[in-house]
This record gives C-alpha cells, sequence and structure tokens, in this order.
C-alpha cells in the first residue's frame, strides 16, 4: 500500500480517500489510467497520480495561486494550470491538516462553480 507522509504524520491512500469521499456528492474514479480522481457532481477537486508517487494536484484560489507555485515542490499542474490548479511532487509540504484544509478549499471553489440548479442540491 502506497503511504503519503506528511511531516511525521501518515496517511495513506485509504485515509486520502476517506477524507475526500466524506465531501458531500464526492464520488471517485480513474482517469486517463492513471489519474485517480475525486469529483463532485463531475467535475475534479483532487488528483492522486497512480504512476508517480506522492503527486497529489488541486485547485486553489486565484489570490495565492502565485505563491504557492513559488514554494519549493508545488508546480502549476499539467493541463490545469489554467484553472489555477497546482501539483505538490512530494508529500512533506504540507501537514495532514494543511493537506485537508486545501483539499477542502479546491472542493468549495468546484462547489461555487457548478450550475445553480446543481447547487440547490446542497440545501
Amino acid at each position: 500500500m502506497q503511504v503519503y507522509v506528511f511531516n511525521g504524520n501518515k496517511m495513506d491512500l485509504e485515509q486520502l480517500e476517506a477524507f475526500c469521499l466524506q465531501l458531500p456528492f464526492t464520488a471517485m474514479d480513474v482517469k486517463w489510467e492513471h489519474l485517480l480522481c475525486f469529483t463532485l457532481k463531475g467535475k475534479m477537486f483532487c488528483t492522486v497520480s497512480l504512476d508517480e508517487e506522492n503527486k497529489i494536484s488541486f485547485k486553489v484560489p486565484k489570490e495565492t495561486y502565485e505563491e504557492l507555485i513559488q514554494e519549493n515542490g508545488i508546480h502549476p499542474a499539467p493541463y490545469l494550470w489554467k484553472n489555477t490548479w497546482v501539483r505538490v511532487d512530494h508529500s512533506g509540504i504540507f501537514k495532514t491538516a494543511e493537506w485537508q484544509a486545501h483539499i477542502l478549499t479546491s472542493y468549495r471553489l468546484i462547489k461555487a462553480n457548478l450550475l445553480k440548479r446543481d447547487q440547490f442540491d446542497f440545501d
């Protein structure tokens, strides 16, 4: 089993899945044969590379995007950088609580961009 180590805190892929899947209307799917995707109403909010260890991508607010990609090990996410997605190349950058906060922020950003009819499901 692949284990993600976050500054001394261990979080394996099952724990990451459990965190993401507890969020309302979240589904999990494998896309392009190597990317584990967590989606909200069909829209991705977090991805994990299954063929490259410790590569996790998520959407960030426009206000923090430039600051985050200046940090060592954080880069614009391939194919998604125009939409302010980052890819974290090694898991030691954030503690578990920070990972969860970033993933939750990504989820909320995607939720805010859903069609109005889909947002009613959250009420």
